[in-house]
C-alpha cells in the first residue's frame, strides 16, 4: 500500500516575480543561518548572568499535506490536522412516510385531500442537526490557492529523502481514505435527501394531477348526465307548459269573446241611441223654425203646441243622453274588466308554466351546485399541494445549497490516488544549558534587495529577514507545529534527536555552502562586508 503512495516535495524558496537574480541553494542555507543568528539570544542579563543561546540544530523538515481523489476532484488534507472543516447536515421528516401515506391515500379524492390536510405543516422545517468535523480538510479558498501556488513548482520524490525530518502526520492515509468515504458518504445522502425530495414532489404533482383528472372526468360526466336530464325535463316541462299556455290562451280568448259581445251590444245600443237622438235634434230644430215664424197673436195656439213639441223633445234628448253616458260607462266598465281578467289570466298562466318550469331551474341548480362542489374541492386540492410543494422546495433548495458547498470542496487537480506533498521549513533550535527554543522559517517567496534600507549592523538585523517572505498560511500551520514541540515533551524529544543527526552544522560541505551563500548575499548588498566577516567567524565556531 506504501508503494502506491505518490510523492511530491515544494522547493523551500520560490523567486518572486520582481526577483531577476538566481537564489540558489547556498543562498537559502546562508539565508537561514543569518536569521538564526538574528534570533539567537545573547547573554546581556548582567544580573543574572545568564550565557548567550547556542546554535543547537538547524534542520529541514517537511511538513505533510495529503491529496485525496474525490470524485471529480481532489480533497486537500492538512497532516497534522491543525486545521478542521466542521459542516452542519440538517435532517428531514421521513419523507418515505410522507410518499408511502400518499400512495395509500390516492384510491379516492376525498381521502387524499385529508392527507394532504395532515401533512400541510409537515414541512415546514428540518426535523434536526447533525454537526460533523473533518479533521484536517482544508477548504479556505485563500489557502487551496496558496498551496496550488507551492504545488506547482513541487517536484516528484523519486529516491528515499535523508537528509530532513520527515514528519508523521497525525492524520495518515489510511485516515484520509476513511475520511475521504465519509465526505462521499455525507454527499451520497445529500444527493439521496434530494432525489427522495424530488421523488416526493414529483409523486405529489403526479397524484394531485390524477386527482384533478378524476375531478375534470366527474365534471364532464354530471355535464353529460345532466344535459341529458335536463334536455329530457325541459322537453317535458315545456309541453306540459305549452298546455298549460293553450288552457290560457282559449280561457282568455273565451272571455275577450265574451265581453267583446258585450262592448259590441253596447256599442250598438250606444250608435241607435245616437241616431235618435239625431232625428230628435231634427225634429226639434224643424219645430223651432216653425215657432220663429208663427205671428205670436194670431197663431198663439201653434205657438203653445211647438213649444209643447219642443220641450217634451228636450226631455226625451236628456234622457237620450243620459242613456249614452250610460252605455259609454258601461263600455269601459267592460273594457277594463277585460284587461283585469286578461291579466289575471295571464299572470296565472305564467305562474302556472312558472311553477312547472321551476323543477328544471331546480335541476339546473343541483346540476351547477355539484360542479361548483367539485371545482371547490379542485381548487382545494390545488392549494394544498401548491402548500406542500413550497414548503418542499424549499427543503429542496437547502439541500441544493448543501450539497453546491460540498462540491466545492477541494481542488481542480486529478490525481488517481492518494497523494503526500511536503511543503519544507526550517526549525533552528536554540539550547542555554539544558533548555532548548524553537524557532521555523517556513516556506517564503525570495524577495529582491529593491528600496531595502541596507544593513548597518549585524546586532539587531532584520533586513536579512526580509529577503524570504513566508507564505501566510504555512506560516499559521508551522507555527502551530512550533506550539506542538512546546506542549508535547515526548514529540519534542524525538524532533530534537533528529535534528541534531540531520543537523546543516554539523555537516562541512553544508557549512561550505552556507559559506559561500554569505558571500552572494554580501554581493547583492544584504549586509556589508565587515558584518560578511563576522558571519565568517560565527560559522567558523561549527567546524572547519
Amino acid at each position: 500500500m506504501v508503494g502506491k503512495i505518490t510523492r511530491y516535495c515544494v522547493p523551500f524558496s520560490i523567486p518572486s516575480s520582481d526577483r531577476r537574480r538566481k537564489f540558489t541553494k547556498d543562498m537559502e542555507l546562508a539565508a537561514i543561518f543569518c536569521i538564526a543568528e538574528l534570533h539567537r539570544k545573547r547573554g546581556i542579563d548582567f544580573i543574572l548572568k545568564r550565557p548567550a543561546e547556542e546554535i543547537d540544530f538547524i534542520v529541514q523538515a517537511l511538513y505533510p499535506f495529503l491529496l485525496a481523489p474525490n470524485q471529480n476532484k481532489t480533497l486537500l488534507f492538512d497532516g497534522f490536522g491543525f486545521i478542521s472543516y466542521s459542516f452542519k447536515y440538517d435532517l428531514l421528516p421521513s419523507v418515505e412516510t410522507f410518499i408511502n401515506n400518499l400512495k395509500r391515500s390516492a384510491v379516492n379524492p376525498q381521502s387524499y385531500s385529508a392527507t394532504l390536510m395532515q401533512y400541510l405543516d409537515y414541512f415546514d422545517s428540518f426535523t434536526g442537526v447533525d454537526k460533523r468535523t473533518i479533521k484536517g480538510l482544508i477548504t479556505d479558498r485563500d489557502f487551496i490557492n496558496e498551496f496550488l501556488t507551492l504545488f506547482d513548482k513541487a517536484v516528484r520524490v523519486r529516491k528515499p529523502i535523508v537528509d530532513k525530518i520527515i514528519l508523521s502526520p497525525s492524520i495518515n492515509e489510511d485516515t484520509v481514505r476513511i475520511l475521504s468515504n465519509e465526505i462521499s458518504e455525507f454527499r451520497k445522502r445529500l444527493q439521496t435527501d434530494l432525489n427522495t425530495l424530488q421523488k416526493a414532489m414529483n409523486l405529489l404533482n403526479k397524484l394531485t394531477e390524477r386527482q384533478l383528472t378524476k375531478k375534470q372526468t366527474e365534471v364532464l360526466s354530471i355535464e353529460k348526465l345532466y344535459d341529458k336530464k335536463i334536455s329530457k325535463t325541459k322537453e317535458v316541462l315545456s309541453k306540459r307548459a305549452e298546455r298549460i299556455r293553450s288552457h290560457f290562451d282559449k280561457k282568455i280568448m273565451d272571455i275577450g269573446r265574451e265581453l267583446d259581445k258585450k262592448i259590441q251590444e253596447l256599442h250598438k245600443e250606444h250608435l241607435r241611441l245616437q241616431s235618435r237622438r239625431e232625428e230628435l235634434l231634427e225634429t226639434r230644430a224643424e219645430y223651432a223654425t216653425k215657432l220663429k215664424s208663427l205671428d205670436k197673436k194670431k197663431d198663439s195656439e201653434d205657438i203653445l203646441a211647438l213649444q209643447e213639441s219642443i220641450s217634451e223633445i228636450d226631455e226625451k234628448i236628456g234622457r237620450l243622453e243620459d242613456r249614452v253616458e250610460e252605455v259609454a260607462q258601461k263600455v269601459d266598465e267592460i273594457s277594463k274588466k277585460k284587461r283585469l281578467e286578461i291579466s289575471r289570466l295571464s299572470i296565472e298562466c305564467r305562474n302556472k308554466i312558472g311553477e312547472v318550469m321551476g323543477k328544471l331551474d331546480e335541476l339546473e341548480a343541483e346540476f351547477k351546485a355539484k360542479v361548483k362542489m367539485r371545482e371547490e374541492s379542485v381548487r382545494s386540492l390545488q392549494e394544498l399541494t401548491e402548500i406542500i410543494s413550497s414548503k418542499i422546495n424549499s427543503l429542496l433548495d437547502l439541500k441544493k445549497k448543501a450539497l453546491t458547498e460540498f462540491e466545492e470542496l477541494g481542488i481542480e487537480i486529478k490525481t488517481r490516488r492518494i497523494t503526500v506533498v511536503y511543503v519544507p521549513f526550517y526549525i533552528i533550535c536554540f539550547r542555554r544549558k539544558s533548555e532548548r527554543r524553537y524557532v521555523t522559517i517556513p516556506t517564503s517567496m525570495v524577495e529582491s534587495m529593491g528600496g531595502l534600507t541596507k544593513v548597518k549592523s549585524l546586532i539587531g538585523l532584520s533586513d536579512v529577514k526580509s529577503l524570504l517572505k513566508p507564505f501566510p498560511h504555512i506560516e499559521e500551520l508551522v507555527n502551530e507545529f512550533t506550539l506542538l514541540l512546546e506542549e508535547n515533551p515526548v514529540f519534542e524529544a524525538e524532533i530534537a534527536e533528529a535534528g541534531s543527526k540531520l543537523n546543516i552544522l554539523k555537516s562541512k560541505s553544508l557549512r561550505k555552502s552556507i559559506k559561500e551563500g554569505l558571500k552572494k548575499l554580501c554581493d547583492e548588498e544584504w549586509f556589508s562586508e565587515n558584518e560578511l566577516s563576522l558571519l565568517y567567524r560565527i560559522l567558523g565556531k561549527y567546524g572547519d
